[in-house]
């Protein structure tokens, strides 16, 4: 691989600088389903992408197994696209850094899981999660092993590799008894082999409990979302912390920074070296290296999420968030190790003080949170909280608001969980609108 990134910076044109990023990837997938294996295989691949600035513009190309021809040939491809692109008088490569290592990110068994094993898994989690009869359907009973290896250069003489694993099971379970039905899904991931959570009796618990949930009565309640649905929660008002969105006015963060904001119990980081985020790694989408970075810390916005183009422009520091999700497409400023700081408080001790309130554990429409507002109604189901308990399950109703309110009233567990690129432990929110009937 180095001889093709030497190849490809000897072969940057005069007058313009140059990256090259390469993702060497092996796949092993195994899915079952009515107590067989439904889908298995194995997987390789070496994609490549690389960009080239001349003054002001930025070019983008993209190859699959690359060569010395095809290294050249996209080259000149990228080259002749460049005075198409728009100015981005602001954009730049990083230079040079000592990245570093970030430890117990990558698993040096994942040579020795055969794709035998992750069959066997896959249907040991689907026969564990059938055992009481009243379990009537499971779906996406899935087991995956990843390694990658990625490299990036560039001409100012950034010069990085680094690896990672992570494997990871899913499984969704439906339940049945007496006409009324329930069901629950549930997942885990980790960058070892040995970290994969056993989640088949839980998922099946949980599909039982909530048959025959009915819809609350309408009011205001306080709420404790679940920890995964707080991580989706926060996911889906990532953009707002960008400085993009900010620049551009698309988000409510505007003219915030340094100001409280949220609740002095919200702390929100950007932590690249965070072994328990699935993305840790030593440097981002654009050779930027990682570091911990205080976004939010005791309600006040710190820092907006920048990369080298932004960061410019707010004259400041990237945080090291750029993505390459698809390296089919440039690189961009995404969901990388950005989470809610965790408390000592238990998610038991978090509902044991709420008298009445309701313990969510989906909510679906994330997608409609307003990005500029950050107003809110979404559909719901969970379980009753009283007297400190989670009892009967309720559904079909409505949790409705603005986020930037409620996270000034809020308490946060320690039950830190993450779900890609965005994590959170279990938060209560108090004095939330909810439609039920």
């Amino acid at each position: 691989m180095k001889e093709l990134i030497s190849c490809f910076l000897n072969s940057i044109p005069s007058g313009m600088e140059g990256e090259i990023y390469v993702v060497h990837r092996r796949e092993k997938y195994a899915e079952a389903g009515s107590g067989r294996i439904e889908k298995s295989q194995e997987a390789e691949t070496i994609e490549t992408a690389i960009r080239l600035k001349s003054d002001s513009r930025v070019s983008f190309g993209f190859v699959t197994d690359p060569s010395r021809e095809k290294i050249e040939k996209l080259i000149k491809t990228t080259v002749e696209k460049i005075e198409y692109q728009k100015e981005r008088p602001h954009f730049s490569f990083p230079d040079p850094e000592n990245p570093g290592e970030v430890t117990g990110i990558c698993d040096p068994s994942f040579e020795k899981v055969e794709l035998a094993e992750l069959e066997a898994l896959a249907l040991e989690m689907e026969s564990s999660a059938r055992k009481d009869s009243r379990i009537v359907a499971t779906r996406n009973v899935k087991v995956e092993a990843e390694y990658e290896r990625i490299w990036i250069a560039n001409s100012r003489g950034v010069d990085y590799s680094s690896d990672r694993t992570l494997f990871s099971n899913e499984l969704m379970v439906v339940a049945e008894e007496g006409g009324e039905t329930g069901d629950s899904w549930d997942f885990s991931i980790s960058h070892l082999f040995s970290g994969l959570e056993n989640i088949a009796e839980r998922t099946a618990e949980k599909a039982l409990k909530s048959i025959g949930g009915k819809p609350p009565e309408t009011g205001r309640y306080t709420l404790i979302v679940e920890n995964r649905m707080a991580s989706f929660l926060l996911s889906s008002i990532f953009q707002g912390f960008t400085g993009e969105s900010v620049y551009k006015g698309r988000s409510p963060l505007v003219n915030k920074v340094g100001k409280k904001i949220f609740s002095e119990k919200l702390n929100i980081t950007v932590n690249g070296r965070l072994p328990q985020s699935p993305l840790a790694f030593p440097f981002d989408g654009e050779g930027v290296v990682t570091d911990r970075v205080e976004i939010v810390k005791n309600g006040v916005l710190l820092n907006l999420i920048l990369d080298m183009e932004y960061a410019r422009i707010f004259k400041d520091r990237p945080t090291g968030s750029v993505v390459r999700s698809d390296l089919k497409n440039p690189p961009s400023t995404g969901e990388m190790n950005f989470f809610i700081e965790p408390s000592n408080i238990s998610p038991e001790d978090l509902a044991g003080g709420v008298e009445k309130g309701l313990f969510i554990t989906e909510l679906m429409g994330l997608h409609t949170i307003d990005p500029i507002t950050w107003q809110f109604s979404l559909g719901a189901r969970g379980f009753l909280i009283e007297k400190g308990k989670v009892t009967s399950p309720v559904q079909q109703f409505t949790v409705s608001g603005t986020l930037s309110e409620l996270f000034r009233r809020i308490e946060v567990a320690s039950d830190l969980k993450f779900t890609g690129g965005t994590g959170a432990p279990s938060i209560l929110f108090e004095g939330v609108s909810v439609g039920g009937k």
